[in-house]
């Protein structure tokens, strides 16, 4: 029961811990989103990445530590604050190095190329852009490829090599005209109309103005003004004034209406260097007057705007700090308390439920034990009458391999009597035989007689080939095993060299194989010659000791 009361207050610490986790990843995303709008002022911007940046560490959340350090990069670099962007987006290159994020290496390298690209740094930033390429082609990411490829030619372009910038350009239009994103496509229109410009051919730059400002058209204003100076640049290249100020104009009536300050001084520049070009002076300082109020006015609000902000960030910081129980705090209390007392109640009903859950467990593994134990004695019992039955079986074959070893010793030593007995016969029929001889020679009354014997000899000679052909029967059923191998092994034997080898076999000598075989012991032994050679035993072999034990 104890390990249990342990398990279930680790579950709760846990659970709890995991709340608490998840309400700091909601708090970081939420934090990352208001900072990542355009509409906040830049200190705001940095002050709520700065704060979802501490919550993630807090939670220790890779992946928030790593987009608000990508956020802070980007709030940086559109602030031209190049320094700071630089150590943040480092450290969210580090970040995907250590977790292995391939698809947010390609984003990194782009920021850290247009960072170089805005502080001249021409040769590294194409290093970067490069590199960005070849990371999104491993993921598949034609989108920042073409926004690589379009900042390669804004490099070459500064460059003074606009031959190479053109062929980044159409790279441009290629990528985006593959993942069909018109929208995409209008930068580098203008930039290739920018390319053309340079060369001083205004009607190739007025084809792709005039394609930006179909695009443009569809979506913001802003492009619109652009591409309508542009024109107007191209038209000052043709010298037809008359349609160069009229789009001038059009792009100064649609900047002043939507605050396009830099705009609107660039067309007051160019409509001033256009009159100064028909020699109207009057005009032409009329006009560079207005570009140099203008442009001294947008930096002074440039300057006041920047002190106003952080004047707003530092009242903002005041208040809040001297609105201490104001009736909106009063709320976000009691809401706290609310919320506290519903995690609470959660905390405690899961209590219960981890509690019932820990005894169900408990009775459960009991009941699984005792089971466990039954099924092991049962086993056991199996176990020991398994053991004992294996015992008995080899009781009792040792009991029938003894009796079998016993019962062919006998009939070993029947084959070895019977054996003799023939042999013994032999020698009697030599004597008679001998007899015989001496008969022949005897008077014809006594041819009878002699006769009769012979018969008798005659009929003892064919009891012993009866007794001999038993013999080498029961030689070859107590050998059974023995013939089959050797006839296996030397299948070049005859019948009576198989035969040979079982009397040798069973120990009979060459005297008693000679008698029983009715042949003399010479004979044998040029038997036991020949049946060496087909054996192919070597001379220090011994042949009695090798069929023993074959």
């Amino acid at each position: 029961m104890n390990r249990i009361f342990k398990w279930i207050v680790f579950t709760g610490v846990l659970l709890k811990s995991t709340l608490l986790f998840s309400q700091d990843i909601v708090t970081v995303h939420t934090l990352l989103d208001t900072a990542n709008s355009d509409t906040v002022f830049f200190l705001k911007r940095v002050k709520l990445a700065e704060q979802a940046l501490k919550y993630a560490e807090t939670a220790k959340a890779q992946k928030e530590i790593l987009d608000a350090n990508l956020t802070l990069g980007k709030i940086y670099l559109s602030n031209s604050s190049y320094d700071k962007a630089m150590i943040y987006l480092r450290r969210a290159h580090d970040i995907i190095r250590h977790l292995g994020l391939k698809n947010k290496l390609p984003e990194v390298d782009y920021l850290q190329g247009r960072l170089n690209l805005n502080i001249k740094n021409f040769e590294e930033a194409k290093k970067q852009f490069h590199k960005t390429i070849n990371e999104a082609a491993e993921i598949n990411d034609s989108a920042i490829i073409g926004d690589a490829y379009s900042s390669l030619g804004i490099i070459y372009s500064k460059q003074g090599k606009f031959d190479s910038s053109m062929v980044f350009y159409q790279k441009v239009l290629q990528v985006f005209d593959q993942l069909h994103l018109t929208k995409k496509k209008q930068p580098a229109y203008i930039n290739i109309g920018d390319y053309f410009l340079e060369l001083k051919q205004p009607d190739s730059a007025l084809f792709y103005f005039n394609l930006s400002l179909q695009l443009d058209s569809v979506y913001q204003t802003r492009a619109i003004s652009i591409t309508y100076l542009n024109i107007g640049l191209a038209y000052t290249q043709k010298k037809d004034y008359r349609k160069a100020f009229q789009y001038y104009r059009k792009s100064l009536n649609l900047s002043q209406r939507y605050s396009y300050r830099y705009v609107s001084y660039a067309c007051y520049l160019e409509m001033s260097r256009a009159f100064e070009s028909l020699h109207r002076i009057d005009s032409s300082f009329y006009y560079f007057k207005q570009y140099a109020q203008l442009k001294d006015s947008v930096y002074n609000e440039k300057i006041l705007e920047k002190i106003h902000q952080y004047q707003t960030f530092v009242e903002l910081e005041k208040k809040d700090k001297e609105l201490a129980l104001t009736k909106s705090q009063i709320e976000i209390i009691k809401q706290k308390e609310r919320v506290a007392r519903f995690k609470n109640y959660l905390l405690f009903f899961v209590g219960i439920f981890i509690l019932l859950l820990g005894l169900i467990l408990f009775w459960r593994q009991q009941s699984i034990n005792k089971s466990k134990v039954e099924v092991m004695k049962k086993n056991r019992e199996i176990q020991l009458i398994k053991i004992d039955m294996a015992n008995r079986e080899i009781e009792a074959k040792k009991a029938e391999n003894e009796r079998l070893t016993e019962e062919l010793r006998k009939k070993k030593q029947d084959l070895l009597n019977f054996g003799l007995d023939i042999s013994r016969k032999n020698k009697f029929f030599k004597t008679l035989k001998t007899e015989i001889k001496k008969a022949m020679n005897a008077e014809e009354q006594n041819q009878k007689v002699i006769m009769r014997n012979f018969y008798l000899l005659l009929q003892n000679h064919m009891r012993i080939n009866d007794d001999l052909s038993l013999f080498q029967q029961n030689i070859e059923d107590v050998n059974q095993e023995f013939v089959t191998k050797l006839t296996r092994e030397f299948p070049n034997l005859t019948q009576l060299e198989i035969n040979l080898c079982g009397m040798i076999k069973i120990g009979l000598s060459i005297k008693e194989i000679s008698a029983i075989r009715n042949v003399s012991p010479k004979s044998v032994e040029m038997s036991r010659y020949r049946l060496r050679k087909k054996l192919n035993l070597p001379k220090n072999v011994d042949l009695t000791r090798f069929l023993k034990e074959f």
